[in-house]
């Protein structure tokens, strides 16, 4: 049996939806790796564990080697629908995707 929801027709009215909230996150004034910064990222290290050949996302060090404060900015800030956009599942919220902004721009201080 087939019906229609939001234009798109499912096959099967069993299938799975899935649903992502975020909670509040407000921007810090003067984020830093150790407080705001560390937190966020050491999460995508130990989801996408591959990307510590390209970017190890843990490692203050190697995030803030030239350039690669740059591709975090250019890669979050891609628009939503963007396929190059990341984190690719979309689970970084507004408010820590400014806040990591941020902390770029003021110079990606370590505490």
């Amino acid at each position: 049996m087939l019906f229609r929801s939001f234009g798109n027709i499912y096959a099967l009215q069993g299938a799975p939806i899935s649903v992502l909230l975020f909670t509040e996150y407000p921007v810090p004034a003067k984020p830093t790796w150790d407080v705001h910064i560390r937190p966020i990222l050491e999460y995508y290290a130990r989801v996408y564990p591959y990307m510590k050949e390209l970017l190890d996302l843990a490692d203050y060090d190697t995030v803030t080697q030239t350039d690669n404060g740059s591709a975090i900015e250019f890669a979050i800030g891609l628009p939503i629908d963007d396929p190059h956009h990341m984190p690719v599942v979309r689970d970084l919220s507004a408010g820590k995707r400014d806040t990591i902004i941020a902390w770029i721009n003021n110079g990606m201080p370590k505490n």
